[in-house]
């Protein structure tokens, strides 16, 4: 069955890709971030394998310029690594233990639903997180939201499973319980070293909890030596223990919230406050957060402008127009009388500008909604666009401003349409119009 269904899912999956590139690419748009105009070459590349393998990795295909996402190291211990565990860990030691105890307390019933249970969301989780440690290509950091299910459901069958090994298991796994409270606290106090104020602030919960294995230990122990209070004193443990599992929320439940009661990063959102601050919230900033700057505008030999990724967390929010001056550079500043120099000579023309990536042009759009081309797709890296496609705009006045930094787009026939733009367009002086951080507009109707 497993099989079949396996044949049918590829069958469908795959058929619509073969149907996009048996179609005539005059019949229809370009295959955005493929470098060949073709589905497959997705698929196998930039944004399908090549993101595990590391092939055609880069913004929008072939050459670009890597992975410069914070996102760990490949290998064994990335997702434990300062990166990534507060977006995912904080329960680990728990589900780890906790499916120790669900292996023991079901080992003779491991053929039915509950083993088939187990299998699925491990199944599940193990093949995400091995995917996610090694995987060679980008890797964003909310790509992890796909091991919340199974975290979910095995930490909470592995809370059950430790509760059962704990009232009436053998002595040899009684433990189990206390041991997973201790690990998780000690766990979660690790992760919380980078974020000081929230560091402050959660581990009383997390020394709450581990408080209470201790007292689990000693109220196991009067239970074995009292037998006559027995039945009471697991009662008071199961109490005690709800207050540990609590307490371990604690910081999890705080990352979680952070997602709706603040303003995070809508590029490349994540949970948790920001790092190393004295407070507030606010999730990795910029493109995807982490140490030092990265700039997209500053490849391809184009000026690079004030913005940056900032510290390994976040970045203050820009809430102005964003630059269109460089490669899909979010929070920097754009000049409302560049954007206003643009609406008063649109003359009629379909596009208020033409710039190399969706990235750029969004912002544009978000405030004039105005239609605005992106000649290079997503990231500017598609080679969609050449000059008879430019001429044709022109002739039927669909476009007359360029903008871009010091080139249009990083595809394979970038310098082609740099070299014909600037042969046949008049550049225009941005600074009379307020816009000093490097970028160019060429003016296509004035020749």
């Amino acid at each position: 069955h497993l099989t079949l269904a396996t044949a049918v899912l590829a069958e469908v999956s795959l058929s619509w890709a073969a149907i996009v590139d048996l179609t005539p690419a005059a019949d229809r748009p370009w295959v955005g971030g493929s470098q060949t105009n073709s589905e497959f070459d997705l698929i196998f590349n930039y944004n399908g394998l090549g993101r595990v393998t590391g092939a055609g990795e880069g913004f929008g295909g072939r050459g670009g310029f890597g992975n410069p996402f914070s996102s760990g190291t490949p290998g064994i211990t990335r997702l434990f690594g300062n990166d990534l565990a507060d977006q995912w860990s904080w329960l680990f030691p728990l589900l780890a233990i906790g499916i120790i105890a669900a292996i023991w307390v079901n080992r003779k019933r491991l053929r039915d639903s509950r083993g088939r249970y187990l299998l699925l969301f491990g199944g599940w989780f193990v093949t995400n997180a091995l995917v996610f440690s090694f995987a060679q290509g980008i890797f964003h950091t909310y790509y992890l939201v796909l091991l919340g299910p199974p975290v979910a459901a095995l930490t909470g069958a592995g809370i059950s499973s430790l509760w059962s090994t704990f009232s009436r298991g053998h002595w040899s796994v009684r433990l189990l319980l206390p041991l997973a409270l201790v690990l998780t606290g000690i766990w979660q106090l690790h992760v919380l070293q980078s974020y000081r104020t929230w560091a402050t602030t959660l581990t009383p919960w997390i020394v709450v909890a581990i408080g209470t294995a201790v007292v689990l230990v000693l109220l196991l122990g009067l239970a074995l030596m009292l037998k006559k209070w027995r039945r009471l004193t697991l009662r008071v443990a199961m109490l005690v223990s709800a207050v540990a599992m609590l307490a371990l929320f604690a910081a999890p439940f705080t990352w979680s919230a952070t997602t709706t009661l603040a303003a995070g990063n809508s590029v490349m959102p994540s949970a948790g406050p920001t790092a190393g601050q004295n407070g507030g919230f606010g999730g990795r900033g910029g493109f995807g957060g982490g140490p030092g700057n990265f700039n997209p505008g500053s490849f391809a030999g184009i000026p690079g402008g004030p913005g940056s990724r900032g510290n390994r967390n976040g970045i203050t929010p820009n809430t102005t127009v964003p630059n269109t001056g460089t490669q899909g550079q979010p929070g920097e500043v754009a000049s409302s009388n560049l954007i206003s120099f643009l609406q008063t000579n649109n003359d009629g023309y379909l596009y208020l500008v033409a710039v190399s990536s969706a990235n750029e042009a969004s912002p544009i759009v978000l405030e004039t909604g105005q239609p605005v081309l992106a000649m290079g797709g997503f990231s500017g890296n598609d080679p969609a666009m050449t000059p008879e496609k430019l001429q044709d705009l022109l002739a039927s006045k669909q476009l007359r401003f360029i903008m871009g930094g010091g080139g249009f787009g990083r595809g394979n026939n970038s310098s082609t349409i740099n070299s014909w733009i600037r042969s046949n367009c008049t550049l225009v002086d941005l600074s009379l119009h307020g816009q000093q951080n490097g970028s160019q507009l060429y003016d296509c109707a004035a020749r």
